[in-house]
């Protein structure tokens, strides 16, 4: 068994519990802003590399908020290892990684209409 005698500091604990639904808000208004930039402007570049680019920006922020619910996982297991007893870290870590799962789903789910319908409607 590993010792755990690292502190979590508040920053690092308030950080990886917003990062996923930060990905989650960036990737919302990035994907409908270039979608609206596309399909007003930009429809010359043809629709598979307006959706190569819609992928790659979504697994970008998919990265963003796994890393965040890897990262609240880590902070939970270090706090709840640790003999003081801080509730409110294990609180904030759990509920961020909770939060963080659901901003992952929720960006796969707004993804899979662009694998069957075109971004110009």
């Amino acid at each position: 068994m590993q010792k755990h005698s690292r502190q979590i500091s508040d920053r690092r604990l308030w950080l990886s519990a917003f990062a996923p639904a930060l990905a989650w808000a960036l990737h919302v208004s990035g994907s409908y802003a270039f979608v609206e930039l596309y399909c007003g402007q930009l429809a010359f570049m043809g629709s598979a590399a307006a959706l190569w680019i819609l992928f790659s920006f979504t697994a970008l922020m998919l990265l963003l908020a796994i890393v965040g619910c890897v990262q609240c996982y880590r902070n939970r297991d270090v706090i709840s290892h640790d003999q003081t007893g801080h509730r409110r870290g294990l609180f904030v870590a759990t509920s961020g990684l909770l939060l963080g799962i659901f901003m992952v789903a929720s960006i796969l789910m707004q993804t899979f209409p662009l694998m069957v319908l075109p971004p110009c409607i």
